[in-house]
């Protein structure tokens, strides 16, 4: 069979718009992927090959199909880690130490847990860590309570919130010191982390 003269490789046109080749010139990329018109055949994709037809489909398609794949991965893992955090790893310190109030916040969800189940878990651990002036909410699954540990008469404020999320419970809690007060963020850490995962015990 004769090639085509000029043409790189020796390519002969079997199709309208489309050519296979059958010379060696060139590396396999080069051989693959031919994309000009050629001594008058106009075409798209010119392909060459050696031993087999290409799959154009996974050259066009092959880096956007892996970035998806990688991007999906990726959000999983995101969502994954976001459920697995406990209540240590979302604590939060919010305020100016002696110049405003201090509020301690945190959160952990607990996927088999009921609400009503969290709320009577959790005003139990409050009324054990020895807080005053309990009230809790069944409707709203919310709990406040007071605590003066500081001799001055101007209480601590502690409120949880607990509430359904998928099949379990997302508890809440924030814990506040008033102006002028202070605690350390390990302590207000290790309290605040005790009654929010007694909903989970």
């Amino acid at each position: 069979m004769n090639a085509v003269p000029g043409i790189p490789g020796g390519i002969i046109p079997l199709y309208p718009g489309g050519f296979v080749g059958i010379g060696t010139r060139g590396d396999m990329r080069q051989r693959t992927s031919l994309s000009a018109p050629v001594q008058g055949y106009g075409c798209r994709f010119c392909y060459v090959q050696r031993w087999r037809k290409p799959d154009f489909r996974i050259r066009k398609l092959g880096k956007p199909i892996m970035w998806r794949l990688f991007l999906c991965a990726f959000s999983i893992l995101a969502v994954s880690s976001a459920h697995a955090a406990g209540c240590n790893e979302n604590f939060t310190m919010q305020g100016v130490p002696m110049v405003t109030a201090l509020e301690y916040k945190s959160f952990a969800i607990f996927p088999k847990r009921s609400t009503k189940d969290a709320v009577q878990r959790l005003a139990g651990a409050v009324l054990a860590d020895g807080y005053s002036d309990m009230k809790v909410d069944e409707k709203y699954g919310a709990i406040s309570a007071l605590q003066e540990t500081s001799g001055s008469g101007r209480p601590q404020t502690l409120r949880l919130v607990a509430r359904k999320t998928g099949a379990g419970t997302r508890v809440d809690g924030v814990f506040t010191i008033q102006q002028g007060q202070l605690t350390s963020d390990a302590a207000a850490r290790e309290g605040l982390c005790r009654l929010i995962e007694s909903a989970g015990q």
